[in-house]
């Protein structure tokens, strides 16, 4: 070898750190298209699906007269029968705060095969909608649809509405919390009750009341939280006499829509949620 062409050797370490860089590279790439799947094709995919269960659901249930204002109704609602078949529908969730997609199906169970339908998947054990207890919750935030994504946009008060085939029930969101994964005190028959304990997840407690529930992760896009929202029932309305007050529009037209998820919804959607979630104020209390 001519003194010219001397060839400087690279250390292991360097070599070692050089193919540890790449594949970190490449995991990082890999990453980001998971990411692109799991929260832009999902919610591509279920938005429009969402639409087709909500739209089968409605034709099973009977139309409704979108002028027609339902006369609230006293005593217990009607409640479904339980023991429902896995992943069968049990009625439609309104909530009017999420304004386009404030209408989504509520399937028995709480398993993966059911809310990746981007519905909302009812806790089996706990109790069916109307029923004195808690009628317990779990729908995905940022992916397969999205429906919940702004669920943190809701006020006191604002209503949630359970569309049954016989029935609507009124429920009224009164707080919300935040939460470990392991924190099971929420799906309780009486959530309100069971934190109160010393030992809230293992409470022993009664319902005094009829409850609504739904848990979802929190923030979006790191999930190591649950958002939780609770609400008491307020009233109920027959399903053939017409629709609550809550869910109609003051010119007499349904306030119900489902408005499936586009690549702009998609895109602005994440994007938003990554800027919340990342402000100071994102987990402050209303």
């Amino acid at each position: 070898m001519s003194a010219g062409s001397t060839k400087k050797k690279v250390s292991v370490p360097l070599t070692i750190l050089g193919v540890l860089g790449e594949l970190m590279i490449c995991a990082g790439v890999v990453l980001g298209l998971f990411v692109v799947w799991q929260v832009w094709w999902t919610n591509l995919e279920m938005g429009g699906q969402q639409d087709e269960i909500v739209a089968a659901t409605r034709a099973q249930f009977g139309a409704v007269n979108p002028h027609k204002i339902g006369q609230p109704q006293a005593g217990d609602p009607p409640v479904i029968a339980a023991h429902a078949a896995h992943n069968a529908t049990l009625g439609l969730m309104h909530i009017p705060r999420l304004a386009g997609k404030q209408t989504t199906a509520i399937r028995e169970g709480e398993s993966l095969d059911v809310l990746h339908a981007g519905v909302f998947g009812h806790y089996k054990n706990t109790v069916m909608p109307g029923a004195k207890g808690n009628f317990s919750t779990a729908i995905h935030r940022d992916s397969y649809g999205s429906r919940v994504l702004h669920i943190d946009d809701l006020r006191v008060g604002d209503p949630i509405v359970v569309e049954t085939p016989e029935a609507w029930l009124v429920y009224k969101f009164t707080d919300y919390e935040i939460v470990d994964p392991t924190d099971v005190y929420v799906v309780s028959p009486d959530p309100y009750a069971a934190k109160k304990s010393p030992n809230p997840n293992k409470a022993a407690v009664e319902p005094s009341g009829r409850y609504l529930t739904i848990t979802t992760c929190h923030p979006p896009f790191v999930s190591n939280k649950r958002w939780i929202v609770h609400a008491k029932f307020d009233y109920w309305v027959k399903h053939s006499d017409g629709m609550p007050a809550e869910l109609a529009h003051p010119n007499g037209q349904s306030a119900i829509k489902a408005t499936g998820t586009t690549i702009r919804d998609a895109v602005n959607d994440s994007l938003n949620s990554v800027q919340k979630s990342l402000s100071p104020a994102a987990t402050k209390e209303h």
